[in-house]
């Protein structure tokens, strides 16, 4: 019994026919099973062929190519954080559904940077500040302060709020010689500002015998709670017995406080 010589043959790829193998005389087509070719024998032969090239590829409505665990491209729905439409268009997930504008919004940030909570509030709102004009003298003939008209109330936010007190106006003195006027800013009737004392800071008023000159002061103050505070700009003379004023015929005074962290 005589042995076959084994004989090879070309294999030939094109889009009309798919895989065949060649012969002198025709073509014998190959099937593919549903593991496809596992090894190919002989010349293998690429071209362009005579057929129309293949312009579509099987893949599940709005699903992407996706390399999986064995290094094979295969159909993937997108997931997580966006869904995709057979169009081509991108939905992000929704994170938070009151959408709209908010008034010093408080809101709230994941670790992807997006926003999942939004409301009203008060975070940035206006600065908490207190400003009061006086239009009304004050004097006094006594050596202790006495307390002028020129005070506002503030309310701290919280218990490490600073707070920051500007004050001007005028002062006068009907005898700057014996008596200047001394200057303090008091705090629910305690003071938090030094004295100032005006004696040697006068100036003549033509025609009369009084001396004047305009004043202003800063003070820095921390009340430690939350409790609603009143400062008062506080007046005395040196000799308990010369007249001396918070004058605001000529200009009106003024204080403003504002909270500062």
């Amino acid at each position: 019994m005589s042995s076959a010589t084994p004989i090879s043959y070309n294999v030939v790829y094109d889009t009309d026919n798919g895989l065949r193998y060649e012969f002198a005389s025709g073509y014998l087509p190959i099937t593919i099973n549903g593991n496809g070719i596992m090894q190919l024998t002989g010349l293998v032969t690429a071209g362009p062929g005579s057929g129309v090239q293949a312009s579509t590829i099987n893949l599940s409505s709005a699903n992407l190519i996706v390399g999986n665990g064995s290094n094979i491209g295969a159909s993937v729905a997108l997931s997580g954080d966006a869904t995709l439409a057979n169009t081509g268009a991108l939905t992000l997930a929704t994170v938070n559904s009151n959408v709209g504008s908010f008034t010093s919004a408080n809101i709230t940030v994941d670790a992807k940077g997006r926003i999942t909570a939004a409301a009203n509030g008060s975070g940035g709102g206006a600065p908490n500040v207190v400003t009061y004009r006086d239009t009304a003298s004050t004097s006094t003939t006594s050596a202790a302060y006495v307390a002028t008209t020129t005070e506002v109330t503030i309310t701290p936010s919280s218990s490490s709020a600073a707070m920051v007190i500007s004050v001007s106006g005028v002062i006068r003195s009907t005898s700057p010689t014996n008596s200047g006027v001394n200057i303090s800013l008091y705090r629910d009737g305690s003071p938090v500002y030094p004295a100032i004392n005006s004696h040697t800071s006068f100036g003549y008023i033509p025609g009369t015998s009084e001396f004047q000159i305009p004043c202003s002061f800063v003070a820095y103050d921390v009340p430690g709670d939350t409790s609603p505070h009143t400062y008062t700009v506080m007046i005395a003379n040196d000799d308990g017995s010369t007249p001396v004023f918070w004058y605001c015929a000529i200009a009106p005074a003024v204080i403003i406080v504002q909270e500062v962290h």
